[in-house]
């Protein structure tokens, strides 16, 4: 993993700062629910590079998916959204509850995300985040989500399915103030609106969780 990269991310989380998307940015959603309280984690974060997306990937969700885990199982309902190297991630499970199961699991996913090496691995990435989203058993406790798209115009297809899916479309146009076909036709030409392409993370982030 590069490690020029974890203080890249280290300086956007500490400070909060908000990244400025750009058509061709790669789009990660990150949600952590915990269902016996109701705290959450929703997070969109855009990534204008694949050494970025991988980055984001191993040092901060695959860490915050698995801590959040192990603390749950303590009895601690705290989330995890952080930045860790693999080594404190480990250190951190076992001074937790030194879980076997999850720490393997950590390490399984962490060795399958270094074999990512360029953008030519999107699927592969894609399809771990994947993975992890469906082991994560929401009788636990807990549900998680991890979303990757390769830019923003194919979160359209998957985000309009997805309420459909679930009859919430009304939802949808609500937190957007537009109709269906008028969401549709922002992700077609945001590459045309600057003014969209700016707010469409913030959106994003008032979306509800499904």
């Amino acid at each position: 993993m590069d490690e020029g990269m974890f203080y890249y991310w280290k300086n956007v989380l500490e400070n909060d700062e908000d990244i400025e998307l750009k058509i061709n940015d790669y789009v990660v959603h990150l949600a952590i629910v915990n269902q016996g309280n109701g705290n959450f984690i929703n997070e969109w974060i855009c990534c204008d590079t694949f050494n970025k997306l991988k980055s984001l990937v191993g040092y901060v969700i695959l860490p915050s998916v698995q801590i959040t885990r192990a603390l749950l199982r303590h009895g601690d309902n705290s989330l995890c959204f952080d930045i860790m190297h693999y080594d404190e991630t480990l250190d951190m499970l076992v001074n937790i509850n030194n879980d076997l199961k999850l720490i393997e699991e950590y390490k399984k996913w962490y060795e399958k995300l270094e074999e990512c090496v360029d953008y030519q691995y999107f699927n592969e990435m894609k399809s771990l985040t994947d993975k992890i989203s469906d082991i994560v058993d929401y009788r636990e406790g807990l549900l998680v989500e991890i979303e990757l798209y390769e830019d923003i115009k194919s979160v359209d297809l998957e985000l309009i399915d997805a309420y459909e899916k679930d009859g919430m479309i009304d939802i949808l146009e609500d937190t957007f103030n537009f109709s269906i076909s008028e969401i549709k036709n922002i992700f077609n030409n945001i590459d045309k609106n600057q003014f969209l392409l700016k707010r469409i993370i913030p959106i994003l982030d008032n979306l509800n969780m499904i």
